[in-house]
């Protein structure tokens, strides 16, 4: 299990199952066409999607090499 406290595991973790969920939900009209309000509910839930991605993207923004502070 994740610790709450290790922000960046969490972050990667969720980033992860956001991942599995676009892609799964990108693959709904593979098998045929969809149904206008299909269409819709797949708007939605991709929608939905990158709305925690850019949470997610604000909560632990992605690692840069910072230069040591002298202190």
């Amino acid at each position: 299990m994740i610790s709450a406290s290790d922000p960046d595991a969490l972050a990667h973790r969720m980033k992860v199952v956001l991942t599995y969920m676009r892609g799964y939900a990108s693959m709904l009209s593979m098998d045929g066409p969809l149904t206008p309000m299909q269409e819709r509910d797949v708007a939605k839930i991709l929608k939905g999607i990158e709305e925690l991605a850019r949470l997610v993207q604000e909560l632990a923004p992605p690692a840069h090499s910072e230069e040591p502070q002298e202190g």
